[in-house]
């Protein structure tokens, strides 16, 4: 699956323009790509960085009280570790 931009008419004579595809998973191991294509995606539209958040996350699950639990254990850079806890409620 892919997401296309298309960007504005770059000439009135001929429909030309500029188009950024983006698959909706990672490509790669590192998924890279991906990002850099994002990236360039959401600077068309106008957005731009104003800080980076560099983090590592060690996710996990286990099984409490008749549960699944979902567990994120984050080390953020400059910020220290900080866990989440995370029980999907089913539907009433």
């Amino acid at each position: 699956m892919e997401l296309t931009w298309k960007g504005p008419r770059a000439d009135t004579s001929a429909k030309v323009r500029q188009e950024i595809e983006l698959g909706v998973m990672p490509q790669g191991p590192t998924g890279q790509t991906t990002v850099a294509a994002w990236t360039e995606l959401l600077e068309s539209l106008g957005f731009y960085q104003v800080f980076e958040v560099a983090k590592t996350r060690l996710p996990g699950r286990v099984h409490w009280h008749g549960s699944d639990v979902e567990i994120a254990i984050d080390a953020v850079a400059e910020l220290g570790c900080y866990a989440e806890f995370e029980i999907i409620a089913g539907e009433r």
